[in-house]
């Protein structure tokens, strides 16, 4: 590939890179939060906005391995893969807490079902319990899409543990999103008839994040330290010196000819 295809190559993975974040951020805990503010149905906003979200998403996966766009492709993967797997660790501290310690108000995947669902006065049922579920697990899916995009395996050199440092504080930044927004105050956090305090809510909100952080940076490092953080294909586009079979990978080498 000459350096002037290489570079429009570049181009277009750092464009779908960038519609790939946006739908990974709209279809993903964002709106959950924006039902919070009750200007909106989370029922609509998750077939309004939601689902065509992860279309566009599953075909920029589609595009990306057909046209060799490896860093997007592995992002994607790695990330989505990753971020599930790290959201069992942060529900084993929600859990915890929500049935031992008593620090979380409810079920909130479960409420994230009923919402989804329409079932606020009916309650809820299989149905809805299940899709409020896998919605939670796709929020913790789409926060490592998000992750693996951005830092990739940064940086390379270093041990796993540098992953998982990273990761923890992108966790922290996680929770700190979740305690601040509009979700608490829809749980009746720090309200008259508050079942738990905010002090109680918060310790479990961000033990849950940093752990579902700290499990992610260590995976994305682990199994995607080839996918270069965003940063590098941006620097090499506009230097003009992209690289030999794209920018997804720490080893490829400046094309010279």
């Amino acid at each position: 590939m000459t350096r002037s295809a290489s570079r429009w190559n570049t181009l277009g993975e750092l464009v779908a890179t960038g519609v790939v974040l946006v739908a990974a951020t709209t279809s993903g805990a964002l709106l959950f939060a924006l039902a919070a503010t009750e200007r909106w149905q989370f029922q609509d906003l998750l077939l309004r906005v939601g689902l065509p979200a992860v279309v566009l998403l599953v075909l920029a996966l589609v595009l990306a391995a057909g046209v060799g766009w490896h860093r997007l492709r592995r992002g994607i993967l790695v990330g989505g893969l990753s971020g599930l797997i790290a959201t069992i660790g942060l529900e084993a501290v929600r859990i915890t807490g929500f049935r031992a310690l008593e620090t979380m108000p409810g079920d909130l995947p479960m409420l994230m079902g009923v919402k989804a669902t329409g079932r606020i006065m009916a309650g809820p049922n299989t149905t809805s319990t299940i899709l409020g579920y896998a919605d939670h697990f796709w929020n913790g899916a789409a926060f490592g899409v998000i992750f693996a995009l951005l830092i990739g395996g940064f940086p390379r050199k270093w041990g796993a543990w540098s992953g998982a440092l990273l990761g923890a504080v992108y966790g922290l930044l996680l929770g700190f999103g979740f305690a601040t927004g509009p979700v608490p105050t829809s749980l009746g956090i720090g309200g008259v008839f508050a079942t738990v305090t905010v002090a109680e809510f918060q310790t479990t909100v961000y033990l849950a994040h940093l752990v579902f952080g700290l499990i992610l940076g260590a995976l994305v490092h682990r199994f995607g330290s080839r996918i270069a953080p965003l940063w590098v294909p941006v620097v090499d586009l506009f230097r003009g010196v992209p690289r030999q079979g794209g920018s997804g990978n720490f080893s490829n080498k400046p094309l010279t000819e």
